[in-house]
């Protein structure tokens, strides 16, 4: 579990919940001892944190509505270069 908290916490969700995932798959029971417990819920936290990232990028790399906002930070509307299109 260290190593999949450490990947988690370099933004490598995808990677650490994998990893974690595959040794949690192997047990068939003693799911309510407190090392699966603590396994079960660091893969939850895992995936919630993948399902926010977008093309494995953290989430601080999303464009939010604000960015593109005509009234907000960043207001320029980002262009389109007509000869590539």
């Amino acid at each position: 579990m260290s190593l999949a908290r450490l990947l988690g916490k370099n933004d490598r969700h995808e990677e650490a919940r994998a990893l974690l995932a595959d040794i949690y798959n192997w047990f068939t029971e003693g799911f309510d001892t407190a090392d699966l417990k603590e396994a079960k819920a660091l893969l939850d936290e895992l995936s919630k944190l993948n399902a926010l990232t977008i093309e494995g990028r953290p989430p601080a790399w999303r464009a939010s509505a604000q960015d593109y906002d005509s009234n907000g930070p960043g207001s320029e509307k980002p262009s389109i270069d007509s000869t590539f299109v």
